[in-house]
């Protein structure tokens, strides 16, 4: 495997006049937990969205340990282990927990079998495993409607996990959530990745959260990438204490 699983050359992104990325470049080594910050309209997104395959860049290229993967549909990178979650929950809401699980363990596993079809026992001790992973045995069947969104978040990951990512690309995965599910989804998320050897880059918009778990954090401004580097050499960067993070902010960054 290539020190770099995932790297961004030169991508841009236009919308007729509007640039929403200019000239991104971005490389994650294996393992490592990124970050990615910035203000509303920075980019990050739409970043992300392009290293999944959702939006097609307008110039640049995505290379995935040494492929380029530039042009290939998001279902194509799914299954060369890029995983995916977006800030709006994906889950079915009228299925239970563990239907639901079946439903993306089946995707996964390419049957095409029906739901109902009494050949996905099989699939019961994955489904079984996934939902103990991301701590949701006790309500698995629960309808999706009735759970909380913390415990629909924590579903969207397990689903994502049945997948067999290398990569995970978490796009605001605490959204809408209050501060203690908030560090509990994250803590959960850490521990995966780290007992499955993962990769991982987010967005994340609480800047506690970013600065206590992320190795490296990569701020971006107006669709281009204004620093790069360790918490500390970010909390310590004028340019993002002037732009984006304030004072109060990289003062808190310097403790962490």
């Amino acid at each position: 495997m290539a020190d770099f699983i995932l790297s961004a050359e030169g991508i841009s992104k236009k919308y007729g006049a509007f640039s929403a990325l200019t000239n991104v470049s971005l490389k994650l080594k294996s393992g490592e937990i990124r970050a990615v910050i910035g203000p509303n309209g920075a980019g990050k997104s739409t970043l992300t969205n392009v290293l999944g395959g959702q939006i097609l860049p307008t110039a640049g290229t995505v290379v995935l340990d040494g492929r380029i993967v530039t042009g290939l549909a998001p279902h194509r990178r799914a299954g060369l282990g890029i995983g995916r979650t977006f800030q709006i929950n994906s889950t079915f809401r009228h299925m239970t927990v563990r239907e639901n699980m079946l439903a993306a363990c089946v995707a996964a596993a390419g049957t095409g079998y029906s739901l109902f079809s009494s050949k996905l026992r099989v699939l019961d001790s994955r489904v079984a495993e996934l939902v103990d992973e991301v701590g949701l045995s006790n309500i698995s069947e629960s309808i999706v409607e009735a759970i909380s969104h913390g415990d629909r978040k924590r579903l969207e990951l397990g689903m994502v996990l049945a997948t067999g990512p290398r990569l995970l690309l978490l796009d605001e995965p605490t959204a809408g959530m209050g501060l203690n599910e908030r560090q509990d989804l994250f803590k959960l998320i850490v521990d995966v990745v780290k007992k499955r050897g993962l990769t991982l880059m987010f967005v994340e918009h609480d800047i506690d959260i970013v600065f206590n778990l992320a190795e490296r954090i990569t701020v971006m401004a107006r669709g281009s990438v204004l620093a790069e580097g360790n918490p500390d050499e970010i909390s310590a960067d004028p340019h993002v204490q002037e732009i984006y993070l304030g004072e109060s902010v990289a003062a808190k960054g310097a403790t962490c």
